[in-house]
């Protein structure tokens, strides 16, 4: 949220509706997702509307700038919660038990706030308690620098024990094997990928160490698997929703 970006001219505000209705509405349709209301209207906050906001939902990143928790969480957890999902099914389908390696998600150059690494396994909390994942054993967040502490108080407050999934905050390539008391659990590895590329990202400039990007790709075969330049199954009469 910043003053040039959040402000009634460019649609956001109530009063977005009157200085420049094509934008509000457009950022209505995404409001209405989100569920994100002020004043009864379905619109984003100005800037001057978060600076006056008491409630705890807003970051103060820098002086002009705040990150939206509440939005921010809501946008992961859309890549999250099909991802746990699908461990989950995988795990189900071979009666087996699930080994989940959880990336981080935009926590790289993309990060505005060290507090966002929080709010990401806040959302992991939140979506294991909202859906039966009785197939998941384990949760390594390998690559997510969050504070352990602060996860544990989140999933006590959650009662998130009840579901007796064991967390981790260890090291692990990608595609480690899994040994001893994790022998025999199917690994399930999240990876990152930048929305408008082929996956692997600086893979196909060559640049094989530029990012866990390109090094996802080259330790497996999603470069070719969910490339549909290769692979002619990638199309939406494909899709399967956990």
């Amino acid at each position: 949220v910043t003053p040039e970006q959040n402000n009634s001219n460019n649609g956001y505000g109530p009063d977005g509706l009157i200085a420049a209705p094509g934008k509000f509405n457009f950022l209505e349709i995404w409001a209405k997702f989100y569920d994100e209301k002020y004043n009864h209207h379905y619109c984003f906050p100005t800037f001057d509307e978060a600076l006056k906001d008491n409630s705890g939902k807003f970051i103060r990143i820098e002086k002009n700038l705040f990150l939206h928790k509440e939005i921010y969480k809501k946008r992961i957890r859309m890549s999250i919660e099909p991802f746990l999902m699908d461990a989950n099914e995988r795990a189900k389908a071979i009666n087996k038990k699930a080994y989940v390696l959880a990336e981080g998600i935009g926590l790289g150059v993309w990060k505005l706030t060290e507090q966002q690494s929080n709010l990401m396994l806040e959302v992991y909390a939140e979506v294991l308690l909202d859906h039966d994942c009785k197939h998941i054993a384990d949760v390594n967040f390998s690559r997510i620098e969050g504070d352990p502490i602060h996860f544990q108080q989140h999933c006590e407050a959650l009662k998130l024990e009840k579901k007796k999934i064991k967390f981790h905050f260890e090291e692990r390539e990608p595609v480690q094997k899994l040994t001893g008391k994790d022998d025999g659990k199917l690994l399930v590895t999240s990876y990152a990928w930048d929305g408008n590329s082929y996956p692997g990202n600086e893979y196909w400039w060559g640049a094989l160490s530029a990012s866990g990007d390109p090094a996802a790709a080259c330790c497996s075969n999603i470069s070719e698997l969910q490339n549909p330049e290769i692979n002619p199954m990638v199309s939406g009469n494909n899709v399967w929703i956990a």
